[in-house]
């Protein structure tokens, strides 16, 4: 029987960079597209918090500041 833990899903910091700077490259050259399902007003912090609790949000859920 073999146990898998946390520990072992982990990435060694040397690859978490490498992974990182391999989605930030396709990001920037547009392989990857995040979906933002809605925004709020940074004033509405709490209606924003609410519906993502509520399960009302698809997606990313953004605060934008004015």
């Amino acid at each position: 029987m073999t146990v898998t833990t946390i520990v072992d899903l982990q990435y060694r910091p040397e690859d978490r960079s490498r992974l990182m700077r391999a989605a930030l490259d396709e990001v920037r050259d547009g392989g990857i597209t995040p979906v933002v399902g809605q925004t709020f007003p940074l004033a509405d912090a709490a209606r924003a918090h609410h519906a993502i609790e509520a399960r009302e949000t698809v997606a990313k859920t953004l605060l934008v500041s004015d």
